[in-house]
This record gives C-alpha cells, structure tokens and sequence, in this order.
C-alpha cells in the first residue's frame, strides 16, 4: 500500500519508491504522472493526466499505480528477467 507524503511529493511502498512527479504545460492544465523505479532501476511512468478540477487524483490514481506495478514485477518475473 502506498502512503503519500505531501512535503516531499513522494509516494512511499514499503520497499519501494514512487515519485509524484509533476510538469506543466504551457497551458492551464494541471499534469501530474507517477513513476517508478523497477527492480533493474530503470524508470517507468505509471499513471500521468490532468488533476485540474480532481481533488482526488492521487487518491484515485496511486492505486491503479500500485496495481499496474505489481504486475509489471509480476511479468518480469515470468519472463526470468528478475528473482
């Protein structure tokens, strides 16, 4: 389960590291991505999109992030790439 820390604008899992990352556009979008480093420390990006009128992107989205990670690991596994 990831637990975010606002100060820092990094999402923590227990052996794991997400940052919250966030970029803007030279409009009035709000974007934000959550990415990862995978077990190789090659950087992914998880989840990105615009959080402007969502209160609740981070709440919403770290989950699918997690998600999408576990199975990522999964599949790296499968494939004999990590242990």
């Amino acid at each position: 389960m990831l637990r975010t820390t606002p100060s820092s604008g990094v999402c923590l899992a227990p052996g794991e590291v997400f940052s919250c990352s966030g970029w803007q556009k030279a409009t009035t979008s709000d974007n934000r991505g959550l990415d990862a480093f995978n077990p190789r420390l090659a950087a992914i990006l998880l989840v990105g999109g615009d959080k402007t009128w969502d209160d609740r992107f981070y709440e919403t989205f770290i989950p699918v992030a997690d998600r999408l990670y576990d199975a990522y690991v999964d599949d790296l596994r499968r494939e004999g790439l990590i242990t």
